[in-house]
């Protein structure tokens, strides 16, 4: 069935908050600046350890926030846990933004706008996942990174203020800083209207609001024929579980065709962050320091360069790669690739180190082609498709605890990533190359045995795919909810509660644009 122009507005609203938690990551970069390191009284011998404490401290919040907001989301909903998380990173921005010097003020300010990006992070792919037709899953859950890609553009801000706003104002660091909110408070405004997730509605026992839900969201009356065969598969697949486990659990993890996906998430989390990508998203003019490229200014341009490439791939990547090629096919070819260049760039540092005369060698441009190269490759295939492949992989019963699964692994990762990043390159130099580059091909092999193809499957056509259930037992299950409680006694259903809430209002106008 094709996205509605509801489900439509929902994913961009979506889209909206997930530009924040990149350009409050990439925002890390301001302490190249001469503003903020004079202000925060930065030496070069601690800019390496406060660096890290600074980009890490936000990946630290984003831990805890993954484990509150999926507990959260699983009680209260999607809608209000999104809602709650942004408003969080707002007081975040906002604490990091009125810092005057302290640097335990501003690590504060990044943790707690961490709690939200957690949030984001575990409840964002989630809920698009639910709401989108099966057709358009995988494109829409793509835009979460390509959107997570345009907040990386605050480099761009970065370099402008290095360029134009004076050493000795301390305006050079807090703009960049600033612009979180303005991004925070846009998410937060996009969030209010949207509508909560029909599988979560009709998880929690709401059938005809979650029905409503459902037709709203394709833009179709709650009697057409493809939105009735679609609450029948969630009720069918709640069915099934339910026989499968009789009330809800934590041993129910542990099941076979559920430990599986757990153990793949918690794979694709530590996989994905540390594939390199992570550390160069994050630590990018620091690296373009270290290949060649010595004045401030033009390593931020290098890195503006770099996410904007990544930006632009993106959008390649969710209008051709994630519905043209398989979600694992393409991850193993992408890792693949990537190691090899990465196993090249090392022995190019190895052999070509950067000029001391602070001269660009053939070397170093040679080594900026390939990471340039990496963006290309990333950004059509490792970069939107972990998020893709884990939002889908999980039944409705335990979707938030795998997610937060996935969650907890990317944010650990990350945050062991981003602290160990700046001392790897500053002690072992070209053999960091090394060890990304084998964590890559590696992890592409592990993921070939390990990880069942998803495209072109329902959310619930997944679960016959892991095991959860037969594709027979499925079918009748479908055929005996169509039946039993088919489009007649939900329009009566529909119609009762119209009547009780004193509305009286044609069932089917209930969820038509």
């Amino acid at each position: 069935m094709a996205m509605g122009i509801n489900a439509g507005y929902l994913h961009v609203s979506l889209s909206f908050s997930v530009p924040s938690f990149g350009y409050d990551a990439a925002v890390g970069a301001v302490v190249t600046l001469p503003a903020f390191r004079r202000d925060f009284h930065i030496t070069p011998s601690s800019m390496a350890s406060i660096s890290s404490n600074i980009v890490s401290l936000l990946f630290g919040g984003a831990w805890f926030g993954s484990i509150i907001f999926a507990w959260l989301s699983r009680r209260i909903g999607r809608r209000y846990s999104l809602m709650g998380g942004i408003f969080i990173f707002l007081i975040g921005g906002i604490i990091q933004t009125a810092c005057d010097g302290h640097l335990g003020q501003f690590y504060a300010g990044r943790f707690i706008a961490g709690l939200g990006v957690g949030a984001v992070s575990q409840i964002s792919p989630t809920f698009v996942a639910e709401c989108a037709p099966r057709e358009q899953r995988g494109r829409a859950v793509a835009m979460l990174e390509m959107n997570l890609a345009r907040g990386f553009l605050s480099y761009w801000i970065t370099y402008a203020m290095s360029m134009h706003v004076s050493n000795a104002s301390s305006s050079q660091w807090r703009i960049p800083i600033a612009m979180q909110i303005v991004l925070g408070g846009i998410a937060f405004l996009f969030t209010i209207p949207i509508k909560e997730s029909p599988r979560w509605l009709i998880r929690t026992g709401k059938e005809t609001e979650g029905l409503i839900s459902l037709a709203y969201l394709r833009a179709a009356p709650t009697g057409n024929k493809e939105v009735l065969q679609e609450f029948a598969e969630i009720k069918a697949q709640l069915r099934d579980e339910d026989e499968a486990a009789k009330g809800f659990s934590p041993r129910e993890l542990l099941l076979p065709y559920n430990l599986r996906r757990i153990i793949i998430a918690i794979f694709m989390g530590f996989w994905a962050s540390w594939t390199a990508h992570t550390a160069l998203m994050f630590y990018a003019p620091i690296i373009f320091q270290q290949i060649g490229f010595s004045a401030t200014t033009t390593s931020l341009l290098a890195s503006g360069v770099f996410v904007t490439m990544k930006v632009v791939l993106t959008v390649i990547a969710i209008a051709y790669t994630v519905h043209r090629y398989g979600r694992i096919s393409a991850l193993v070819v992408g890792a693949t690739i990537t190691g090899i260049i990465f196993f090249i760039l090392a022995a190019i540092m190895a052999t070509h180190p950067p000029e001391l005369d602070g001269r660009l060698s053939a070397a170093s441009k040679a080594m900026m082609a390939l990471i340039y190269l990496h963006v290309i490759v990333y950004s059509l295939t490792m970069g939107p498709l972990p998020w893709v492949y884990v939002s889908e992989i999980f039944p409705l019963r335990i979707r938030e605890l795998g997610q937060m699964s996935y969650s907890i692994s990317v944010w650990t990762a990350t945050f062991s990533l981003t602290k160990a990043s700046p001392l790897m390159f500053r002690s072992i130099g070209w053999k960091t190359w090394i060890i990304f580059a084998t964590i890559n091909v590696g992890g592409s092999v592990v993921c070939w045995l390990l990880c069942p193809e998803t495209k072109g499957l329902s959310l619930e056509e997944i679960d016959i795919l892991f095991g959860s259930v037969s594709n027979a037992k499925r079918a009748a299950n479908i055929e005996h909810i169509l039946q039993a409680e088919g489009a007649d006694k939900v329009t009566r259903s529909l119609s009762s509660t119209s009547s009780e809430d004193g509305s009286g209002k044609d069932s089917e106008k209930l969820s038509i644009v």
